[in-house]
């Protein structure tokens, strides 16, 4: 009869144990997934990647202005990048002089 009740305290005491350490598990993790949200795109937003079929309807030579100074492009002054953005030859040429980057996507240049 003792060792029977000393059985059930012990399993008793060790599935509380696991009880407890799956709790804190959970929590964790949840933590963990709350602080990448938060880093990966500022307040709880998630990130947003464009897949490829969203870009089968772009057309850089629309009518779109010029993201540097706000103007519209002509044809003449039209300079595209390799990430399909437009700009004025003479714009993105100053802003490439700062940084090798697209002003819109940051993509390397």
């Amino acid at each position: 009869m003792l060792g029977q009740m000393v059985f059930a305290s012990t399993a008793l005491g060790l599935f509380t144990v696991v009880a407890i350490g799956v709790m804190v598990y959970m929590n964790y993790q949840q933590q963990q997934q709350q602080t990448q949200q938060t880093r990966a795109g500022g307040l709880g937003r998630r990130r947003y990647c464009v897949g490829s079929d969203e870009w089968k309807g772009y057309d850089p030579l629309d009518s779109a202005p010029c993201s540097i100074c706000q103007d519209e492009i002509g044809e003449s002054q039209r300079y595209t990048l390799s990430c399909k953005h437009s700009f004025h030859s003479e714009c993105i040429m100053a802003w490439i002089r700062n940084k090798l980057e697209c002003p819109n996507c940051r993509k390397a240049l």
